[in-house]
């Protein structure tokens, strides 16, 4: 169950100011799930991740990344992770954008019934579907509130197009990056 918290990360930018976290989730295995200010416009935000386990730094978790585990879990399953990322792309559909910051920072992450339909994708790849479904919610929102961009739209379809056996792997691959 992914819970919104309140722990107050900080995120340094590279040669520039510190930045306090705008919001942060709190996932079930206690991975933090942070956004900070962007810097594209007043609606962008970045995400980051904090997994006390593995290190002490923020980190980004990249469209590579994601699409990585979602061909792991692809290459166990195609059919319920050509659904799951379904979920993602009918999100990006009909998710109005928000048009102010008050908006953006009070929109809800509503991915509990999407973790528990596709739970089984748990036991492939690397990333739980909690992780996943939070930090793909968080991307859709991230690029719906930034004019002409739709790189992780088109990565979300690959993988679909990958399941559908329209796209081989190193053509999917090529897309990752």
């Amino acid at each position: 169950m992914i819970i919104e918290t309140n722990i107050g990360l900080q995120y340094k930018v590279p040669k520039g100011p510190r930045l306090n976290s705008i919001r942060e989730f709190q996932l079930s295995d206690g991975v933090i799930v942070a956004t900070f200010d962007g810097n594209l416009n007043d609606l962008d935000f970045m995400v980051k991740y904090l997994n006390q386990e593995e290190s002490k730094s923020l980190r980004t978790p990249t469209y590579c990344m994601i699409g990585v585990d979602l061909l792991l879990k692809a290459q166990q399953n195609k059919e319920l992770t050509k659904d799951f990322v379904i979920e993602f792309v009918q999100l990006w559909d009909n998710l109005t954008p928000p048009s102010t910051t008050e908006e953006r920072d009070l929109l809800p992450i509503d991915v509990d019934s999407i973790i528990n339909n596709y739970s089984e994708l748990n036991f492939y790849g690397e990333l739980s579907t909690e992780f996943l479904s939070t930090i793909i919610y968080l991307y859709v929102i991230s690029e719906k509130v930034k004019p002409k961009v739709g790189k992780f739209r088109k990565l979300l379809e690959s993988i679909v197009f990958y399941c559908d056996d329209k796209i081989d792997f190193f053509t999917l691959i090529s897309k990752l990056k």
